[in-house]
């Protein structure tokens, strides 16, 4: 019964919140937008491999491609990365020397000089051991690069991002980078999912 009124009452939230009308719905649909994504972390600190950042000539010509690969190199709590940016021929309208590295804690990429490209650059990303939720949807993990202007992480499109909760791990297929900023992965919190996912499970009684 308490777990009945539990469901309810988490419900009943969600229906407020979808029945809302003139300026209080108008609110609502605006905090919606602005809601902060919780973004993917590390499974535990840096312990035995230091992040190293990694640069690479990006020509006009030609483009060129930054990688980068990291292991934390712990048994309880191991953790692999393997990204890398690519830039098409003319992406930039000079040579560069592009940098790029892994934030301590965060799924996140720091990429600078900072500029914008001609053609945007196409993010490929392979990570294992994240700390991911067992209960969000397949599509729920979405790119994201942070706006330094309004302090807010904006959505940018993918070609696909798949992830295994159970391995903990996410990947990331042409990820759209068309400036260079910090990017990185997270999900949107869902009222409905995440709530229900914290209720004890229901014992049918014969």
């Amino acid at each position: 019964m308490k777990t009945f009124t539990m469901v309810l009452a988490v419900l009943g939230v969600v229906a407020m919140n979808m029945t809302g009308c003139g300026e209080r719905a108008g609110l609502l649909e605006s905090a919606a937008v602005k809601r902060s994504p919780q973004m993917v972390t590390h499974p535990g600190p840096v312990a035995l491999q230091k992040i190293i950042p990694v640069s690479q000539l990006i020509t006009a010509d030609s483009g060129g491609t930054v990688k980068l690969s990291y292991d934390n190199g712990q048994i309880q709590r191991h953790f692999t990365i393997d990204a890398s940016l690519v830039f098409a021929p003319h992406a930039v309208d000079r040579d560069i020397v592009v940098t790029m590295s892994l934030d301590d804690s965060l799924l996140v990429l720091n990429f600078i000089p900072a500029m914008a490209f001609n053609i945007p650059a196409q993010l490929q990303v392979k990570a294992a051991g994240l700390s991911l939720s067992a209960t969000a949807a397949s599509g729920a993990y979405k790119l994201f690069w942070y706006n330094p202007l309004t302090s807010t992480w904006v959505e940018m499109p993918a070609q696909s991002i798949s992830v295994a909760p159970a391995a903990g791990s996410l990947e990331c297929i042409n990820g759209t980078i068309p400036h260079f900023s910090q990017y990185g992965f997270g999900r949107i919190f869902d009222i409905i999912t995440d709530s229900l996912s914290l209720l004890p499970p229901v014992t049918v009684h014969h």
